[in-house]
């Protein structure tokens, strides 16, 4: 079974990294729908991660939990009579969620695997980003059409009016961000788990070409999420050094650090409520490069958003899974909205119970002690899910969906890990 999984994450990778290019070649020779095959694989992989659980008999209280939250969010869809297959293809993108989750949590003994994909990897994407800056490659801006329906193969577009989006390899320059930001967070995690903090030459090139290939993507969302990352990896680093007695001054700028990245993605949305003067959106220059998509999501797509909650009823429990996001791109185009924040995809899917799930996430996250050596994980996702959903819907972003799911998966692992050690003490005792 393990030898399959490889085998599946190998073609997974190959086509997740080389999508743009993927898709141009399948189109040409016309079976454009071979691309949908990276879906089949991560069902394959929560199968056969799901026999292994039969197997062992040891099912996850938080695999159990988000599939609880699923069933949830597909009840409601077919309460409220969501064209099922909407319902079904919106569950679909949680699949990368899911999948990373188990394969994290059943098959991930050795972390350097992923300081191996860094290395092999973030040479690649980089390589692309540099050619797509030198020449007009192919698949620049390659559209085509399946079942009636027009896709991009590769989004070519402009940033601010001024600055050329690049996306080398892959089908848009956000894609390529996020799969460079993934592997900064796989090296990063290695990093703290030898708790040695000490970069090689090779991997300080690999991890500063990264960091210029995220900014040549000119992903904002992407470039504040590194910054907050090393943030965080730098508190971390000091509260593994400093003595015992100043950790808590540490602990607690951890905590608010998490809790300032929580209330970056939450006021925006109020103001995004309660003001609705559009002439703000006028900005000209550096000052539109800057804040003119954010500008845009305040003011057009957000309360576009907040439209499509349309009874009390809906505003508490959600609209459902498929009630916003890609599912309505092929099933409700004229209700479309790509939900650019991941508050307003909870708020609308799973209503102020699916928020008021996100506000006790992070009030435990501040009762977590900075101590034990599994907490990096589950800090590191939420620095992630809490800074780029601010303005990215993570749930249907597949590197950063997948990669919450692989940090969620270790952090239960280890506690698991831990807990087995600790009775097997008591038993001996």
């Amino acid at each position: 079974m393990y030898k399959l999984l490889k085998l599946l994450l190998f073609i997974w990778i190959c086509i997740y990294v080389f999508e743009g290019v993927v898709r141009y070649i399948l189109g040409f020779v016309g079976l454009s729908v071979l691309v949908y095959l990276k879906d089949m694989i991560m069902v394959s992989i929560i199968l056969l991660s799901l026999i292994y659980f039969v197997k062992k008999d040891q099912l996850s209280k938080a695999f159990l939990g988000l599939s609880f939250v699923l069933i949830y969010g597909l009840t409601r869809s077919i309460w409220l009579d969501i064209n099922l297959i909407q319902a079904l293809y919106g569950l679909n993108t949680y699949s990368t969620l899911i999948a990373g989750f188990l394969l994290a949590y059943c098959f991930l003994d050795d972390e350097r695997i992923l300081l191996k994909i860094f290395r092999i990897v973030s040479p690649i994407v980089v390589i692309g980003l540099l050619l797509d800056l030198l020449v007009n490659l192919p698949w620049q801006g390659y559209t085509y059409s399946l079942s009636g329906l027009e896709i991009e193969g590769n989004r070519d577009w402009v940033a601010g009016g001024v600055f050329q989006r690049l996306s080398g390899f892959q089908r848009s320059s956000s894609e390529s961000a996020m799969i460079l930001v993934t592997l900064i967070v796989f090296y990063l995690v290695n990093l703290i788990k030898l708790n040695k903090f000490k970069v090689s030459f090779f991997d300080g090139i690999l991890l500063i070409l990264s960091t210029l290939g995220v900014i040549l993507t000119i992903n904002k969302s992407a470039m504040l999420l590194l910054i907050s990352l090393f943030i965080l990896v730098g508190l971390l680093y000091l509260h593994r050094k400093i003595v015992a007695s100043e950790k808590i001054i540490i602990s607690i700028l951890i905590k608010v650090f998490i809790l300032a990245n929580f209330l970056y993605g939450v006021i925006p949305l109020f103001i995004s409520i309660l003001n609705t003067n559009s002439a703000t959106m006028n900005l000209k220059g550096f000052s539109n490069l800057v804040f003119g998509s954010f500008i845009d999501r305040m003011y057009r797509v957000w309360p576009e958003a907040f439209n499509l909650i349309e009874t009390q009823n809906h505003l508490i429990f959600g609209g459902g899974i498929g009630s916003i996001g890609v599912a309505q791109i092929y099933f409700d185009p004229l209700r479309y909205n790509p939900a650019d924040s991941v508050y307003i995809y909870i708020l609308v899917t799973f209503g102020l119970v699916g928020c008021l799930g996100v506000v006790l996430l992070v009030l435990l996250t501040m009762t977590v002690s900075i101590n034990k050596k599994n907490t990096h994980y589950l800090l590191i996702s939420l620095i992630i899910f809490l800074c780029y959903g601010a303005t990215i819907n993570v749930i249907e972003t597949v590197g950063l969906s997948t990669l919450i799911g692989i940090l969620i998966g270790l952090f239960f692992k280890e506690r698991k890990s831990k807990e087995e050690t600790l009775g097997k003490e008591k038993v001996s005792y």
